[in-house]
């Protein structure tokens, strides 16, 4: 989905930075510094999310099955705003304090922004046999080609509505990744416990909602 070889891999290493991290994160949350062991399946749904945007990447991301993933994704935004509505009680009952909203929910929008980045993908069309002469199966001088122009065979079919969904949540993105790497540089002084732990988490959460944002403006 990104025209530029240099840009995918890239974006390539940077999702399987973060998929690294994510796993290793899910594998050993509650070592010394590293928070809670509750906290194991958010780092297993965010190692998830960047494994999918790896497909995505790539021109053969659109043959993964988007159905599954915006379920999945969906259910997953469901599931950081679930703990939001249990409130006092699921703190009573699992003796841990609940995350507040700013941490639930623009985790919540990063899954429901996976979720609708897999939705509309299915609007792209791929042509077989692509040529560069402007003829039949070329990508030359045909309706929504918009942001993938120079990517032979990929035509991108989003309507208006879509196209301002999608713009909004570039900016959104954009916004949240700046505002998590400005936790991740605070992190030394807020959180002197584990200020590795907490900066690398907050650092991981900005890029990841960076290269969402570089993502969607490219399907756009």
């Amino acid at each position: 989905m990104i025209a530029s070889h240099g840009l995918r891999w890239i974006l390539t290493v940077l999702f399987g930075i973060l998929t690294a991290f994510g796993a290793a994160r899910a594998r050993r949350p509650g070592s010394p510094g590293c928070g809670r062991a509750a906290d194991r399946p958010t780092h297993l749904l965010h190692a998830c999310m960047a494994l999918a945007m790896t497909a995505m990447v790539w021109p053969w991301g659109t043959h993964v099955p988007a159905e599954p993933q915006a379920v999945f994704f969906g259910l997953a935004a469901v599931w950081f705003l679930v703990p939001l509505a249990l409130g006092p009680a699921r703190s009573r009952h699992t003796g841990a304090p609940p995350h507040p909203p700013a941490h639930a929910v623009p985790h919540a929008v990063m899954m429901a922004g996976m979720a609708w980045m897999a939705a509309v993908m299915p609007t792209m069309d791929m042509p077989s046999h692509p040529t560069a002469s402007g003829g039949p199966g070329s990508t030359h001088a045909m309706p929504g080609m918009t942001g993938m122009q120079g990517m032979p065979g990929m035509v991108m079919h989003l309507d208006g509505a879509a196209r301002q969904i999608s713009a909004a949540l570039v900016v959104l993105f954009a916004v949240m990744g700046l505002w998590w790497l400005a936790r991740s540089l605070d992190a030394t002084r807020t959180h002197a416990d584990a200020p590795i732990a907490a900066s690398a988490d907050a650092a991981c959460h900005g890029a990841m909602a960076l290269g969402m944002a570089l993502m969607l403006l490219a399907m756009m």
